[in-house]
């Protein structure tokens, strides 16, 4: 059995990486677009953690 070098372990087909590209790029674009939504959204959840002891403690 023969052996593969490093850089054809490593090489990937050319359209995987643009797939990998394009998916990141849209991740990016709907954090980006979306941040008037999830910023507040993430302040939500964290606040509801801080004040979680001060409820269950009543």
């Amino acid at each position: 059995m023969e052996e593969k070098s490093p850089q054809m372990r490593l090489a990937q087909p050319r359209g995987t990486v643009l797939t990998n590209m394009a998916v990141a790029a849209l991740i990016i674009a709907a954090l980006y677009f979306g941040r008037e939504i999830f910023v507040p959204f993430a302040l939500a959840v964290l606040l509801s953690f801080v004040m979680a002891p001060f409820v269950i403690s009543s």
